[in-house]
């Protein structure tokens, strides 16, 4: 799963599990990127080597709403590097992947949910539901839409499902967006038009965010 490498980082970290699910959430969040324009590519985590400066990762903060400075670093793929940011909040790791310039990040909105205890068959799906209204209230409380004429839709490519797609009033919009939610945790991150607007759809980065339950081992 991880490269010689990422492994020796990993066993030398004062907090070997932190850092394993730091690198393995920034796998899975510069795969995402990637899957959005190609959701048939496999993924192959070996591949996908992260460099990371792991301060941020030290001494998690515990406070409501409050998390460290983001680790910045890149994840190196076949298709180059896509430069990488990953929060840490008590055990939850967030991990934001963009296609584009790190001066992109100035512009991603995002929120961690913590998600109720649910089972059943219809967990994942309220799961799921619980995260797109969160983004419908981020996007709304940035941009002063109205939540209720917000919609998120999904697609299907070939076998695979293709990425969430934001929509207002019936219409396709062009911020891209993300979903992840995994275990106590749910995520959401938008990228928001910056002061100048947003690039044509055909220029702009692609963003991913993935939320990992990591609780110490």
């Amino acid at each position: 799963m991880f490269t010689s490498a990422e492994s020796s980082r990993i066993r030398d970290f004062p907090e070997p599990d932190v850092l394993l699910w730091a690198l393995w959430a920034g796998k899975e969040a510069a795969f995402k990127v990637l899957a959005k324009k190609d959701p048939a590519l496999p993924f192959i985590p070996r591949i996908f080597e992260v460099r990371l400066d792991t301060c941020g990762l030290r001494a998690a903060s515990t406070c409501a709403g409050t998390c460290n400075a983001p680790a910045a670093g890149a994840v190196l793929t076949p298709e180059g590097a896509i430069p990488l940011r990953v929060y840490l909040r008590g055990t939850c790791v967030h991990a934001l992947a963009l296609s584009g310039g790190e001066e992109y990040f100035d512009h991603v909105a995002w929120r961690v949910e913590v998600l109720p205890e649910l089972k059943g068959v219809d967990a994942p799906e309220e799961e799921s539901r619980i995260v797109r209204e969160a983004l419908k209230r981020c996007v709304a409380a940035h941009l002063g839409w109205n939540r209720k004429e917000l919609e998120i839709r999904r697609t299907e490519s070939g076998s695979r499902r293709g990425p969430p797609r934001l929509y207002y009033r019936g219409k396709r919009t062009t911020l891209d967006m993300s979903l992840s939610h995994d275990g106590r945790f749910g995520a959401c991150a938008v990228l928001m038009p910056g002061p100048d607007g947003r690039p044509s759809e055909s220029d702009q980065p692609e963003l991913s965010c993935r939320a990992k339950d990591a609780p110490p081992q």
